[in-house]
């Protein structure tokens, strides 16, 4: 079987098939035009939604992030009163000096 391949280069199309297409092109850039203006609203409305889905996440993760921040807070106040218990009953007491 042997096939046909049409190559044509920009601006010298046959002549009996551009005006065929030229109709053609038309009515498609119509189309073209409403499918992509719908297409680009759905693209932009599910980027809106997965950004709302980011947001969400973050602010969550913010608070988790803050809430471990307050955690860590308490229990280095924590050891820092656990230190001074310990290096205050390890000290050897003076006793007062007689003269």
């Amino acid at each position: 079987m042997i096939e046909k391949y049409f190559v044509t280069t920009p601006g010298k199309e046959d002549s009996s098939m551009s005006d065929n297409t030229n109709d053609t092109n038309d009515e498609d850039e119509g189309m073209s035009e409403e499918m992509s203006d719908d297409m680009v609203e759905e693209e932009l409305e599910a980027l809106n939604s997965h950004l709302d889905n980011l947001g969400t996440y973050l602010d969550n993760l913010e608070k988790k992030n803050d809430d471990i921040h307050a955690q860590l807070v308490e229990l280095l106040e924590a050891n820092r009163q656990v230190k001074m218990l310990f290096q205050d009953e390890s000290a050897p007491k003076e006793e007062p000096m007689k003269e």
